[in-house]
């Protein structure tokens, strides 16, 4: 597998399902409003869509609901503008063993395409994708 040569003192790791606050509106807009700044900052971008079952919704999760998510779209195109394309890592496995695929390993253009589409994504709130104007 590949190695991800970085020091531990230089990481920072910044996971979105736990990164933004859900219980002050003004804290999330703002936590929100600063995806694209932390998208674009980093050296590697690591998808883990492994599939499983929503803990809620009893409904399927894999790579292909996560690459259909508003939110993701727009964390996914901030790091392809800032350029960093070949930093995308894809973790499809939850087997430990399984290394992580490059996104051009999969269907590069329609990933790509996919991301750029972030208005076209789905949004639990309709209403949030006027906040990423």
């Amino acid at each position: 597998g590949e190695e991800l040569n970085a020091a531990e003192d230089e990481m920072l790791v910044w996971v979105d399902y736990v990164s933004i606050p859900q219980r002050n509106d003004s804290v999330k807009g703002l936590s929100i409003s600063s995806l694209p700044a932390y998208a674009s900052e980093a050296s590697l971008f690591l998808v883990v869509a492994p599939e499983c079952t929503h803990a809620d919704l009893g409904t399927v999760c894999n790579l292909a609901t996560y690459q259909r998510r508003g939110w993701c779209r727009l964390e996914q195109w901030s790091c392809m503008a800032s350029g960093n394309m070949d930093g995308i890592r894809i973790v499809e496995s939850a087997n430990e063993g399984v290394p992580p695929r490059r996104a051009e390993d999969l269907d590069a253009d329609r990933w790509f395409i996919d991301a750029m589409h972030v208005f076209d994504g789905d949004f639990t709130v309709p209403a949030d994708r006027h906040a990423i104007v």
